[in-house]
């Protein structure tokens, strides 16, 4: 064993013994507890398993492999992608027990990567709570632009990781919503009272 991997070992130790201490009431606080853990020291965690109030399996967002749920071949794509997967072995599963705290087992604390420098890079963690898609909602029926939106929430949250296209994303999102399926001119014409 070189230096390295003695520092790495050491290193996993002391977070197991730091996990081994965490207990949640419910499974959302073991997530966001979690997450806000590892995303302290640049890493971004995405579910891989679960079943509801029994366990929640945790992954490292950059765990797993690309999947081609298209069936096109890569000669034939239009458009080339990419993956931010690189088979990342890092996996911890949340637990509820018999008296009905959540805890944490460990599976593997390893990564194969380093920790990204800038955690805005992870699309799990820029993603806004309820609360701010109703203040952003709010503000695009006042018709507060997207960069003026961003810049509100960011003073309210300091800590909020958010980037424009994140606004964006979610106004599009509300405004698929409010159509319910429906073209911009068939709601248009329910709305006028014209449609059938």
């Amino acid at each position: 064993m070189n230096i390295d991997e003695s520092a790495i070992s050491f290193e996993q130790e002391a977070e197991k013994l730091e996990l081994f201490g965490f207990k949640y009431e419910t499974r959302e606080d073991l997530l966001i507890g979690v997450r806000a853990f590892y995303s302290d020291k640049g890493y971004a965690l995405s579910i891989c398993g679960s079943k509801l109030e029994k366990y929640v399996v945790l992954q490292c967002d950059r765990g797993g492999q690309y999947r081609d749920v298209r069936g096109v071949p890569l000669d034939e794509r239009e458009k080339t992608t990419g993956t931010r997967r690189i088979n990342c072995p890092f996996k911890i599963k949340g637990k509820k027990t018999d008296e009905g705290i959540w805890i944490i087992e460990i599976r593997n604390l390893s990564h194969n990567h380093e920790a990204s420098a800038d955690i805005s890079d992870y699309h799990s963690l820029r993603q806004l709570s309820q609360e701010d898609i109703k203040k952003v909602d709010h503000m695009t029926r006042s018709r507060i632009p997207s960069r003026q939106i961003l810049s509100s929430l960011r003073q309210k949250k300091l800590e909020l990781k958010a980037i424009s296209k994140t606004v964006y994303n979610v106004k599009a999102k509300i405004h698929r919503e409010k159509l319910e399926g429906r073209t911009i001119i068939q709601a248009l014409l329910d709305e006028l009272g014209g449609g059938t």
